[in-house]
């Protein structure tokens, strides 16, 4: 089931790790290749897993399972 709370912790945790990326000079920000944005995102997505899959909130294994980076496919145009 789709809920609200879950569904914003992953959306907060997921740009929060992109900010860090981005302070840290881990990746550019304002990059305009494709394959590294896809590759941005999967290694975004993987630690946005990471970092919550141990945390204990109701219906948050609905949206691991929909957003879990070995299932994603990203091979669409980002805009």
């Amino acid at each position: 089931v789709l809920e609200l709370l879950p569904l914003l912790a992953y959306i907060l945790t997921h740009e929060l790790v992109h900010i860090v990326r981005f302070c840290k000079f881990e990746v550019i920000f304002d990059t305009q290749e494709e394959n590294s944005k896809i590759k941005e995102e999967r290694i975004v997505h993987r630690t946005t897993y990471e970092i919550l899959k141990e945390l204990s909130l109701p219906n948050l294994s609905y949206i691991l399972g929909s957003y879990h980076p070995d299932r994603m496919n990203l091979d669409i145009h980002m805009v």
